[in-house]
């Protein structure tokens, strides 16, 4: 009878010791697999976060270049000498003609003085001055094919200048109040008269030299 309870005792405890070995093993095994699992989705996140960052960056555009490009698409390029000539004979017939316009606007001005109409006629000589400034500007600025053009190119500038001082004086004259004052502005935009015309005719003069082709100045 002791027997059969000392061998009782001891497969009790066995099968104890056997539900406490297992009970471990069946925990940590879980564990370990979720342990692994955060590990590796971390780093997958983090090159997820990474990436579309780097893309971003790379795929914004780059407004110093575009600026460079349209800059360089509006400037005015002459491939040969005569293509510079060329647009040089169009702007001299074209402040001639502007010269024509002022002289019909001061007409005009003089025959509506004192009325509301003159204003308007007043704006629209400002107007004609205004552009041939800025034309005068923009030729000034252009850059020649050779040097061979380069007196050209100076003497058209100066055509420009000259003529808008002449033109800008001539109203000047017109509203002086007494005959010696006319006569006092007449003699100090004398000087701007007869330079504006010289530098007409050596700008021709020049086109003429250089060109390969006659031109109809008709």
């Amino acid at each position: 009878m002791k027997n059969v309870c000392l061998i009782l005792g001891l497969v009790i405890m066995s099968l104890s010791g056997c539900s406490n070995n297992t009970s471990p093993k069946t925990i940590s095994t879980p564990q370990s697999l979720q342990s692994l699992s955060i590990t590796t989705n971390t780093g997958t996140n983090t090159n997820t976060v990474s990436n579309p960052s780097t893309e971003e960056n790379n795929s914004q555009p780059n407004d110093s270049n575009q600026q460079t490009e349209t800059t360089n698409s509006t400037e005015k390029t002459f491939a040969t000498q005569q293509d510079f000539v060329d647009y040089m004979y169009e702007k001299v017939k074209a402040l001639e003609d502007t010269i024509s316009l002022l002289d019909s606007n001061l007409t005009q001005v003089y025959s509506v003085a004192g009325t509301e109409a003159e204003t308007a006629q007043l704006s629209i000589r400002h107007n004609l001055l205004k552009q041939t400034t800025n034309e005068m500007n923009a030729i000034e600025s252009l850059k020649r094919p050779n040097e061979e053009v380069a007196t050209l190119q100076d003497y058209v500038v100066k055509a420009y200048h000259y003529n808008v001082e002449y033109k800008t004086a001539e109203y000047e004259v017109f509203k002086a109040e007494t005959l010696q004052d006319r006569q006092v502005l007449l003699d100090a935009n004398a000087e701007n008269e007869k330079l504006a015309q010289q530098y007409i005719s050596l700008a021709w003069s020049e086109i003429d030299r250089l060109s390969e082709t006659a031109y109809d100045r008709k």
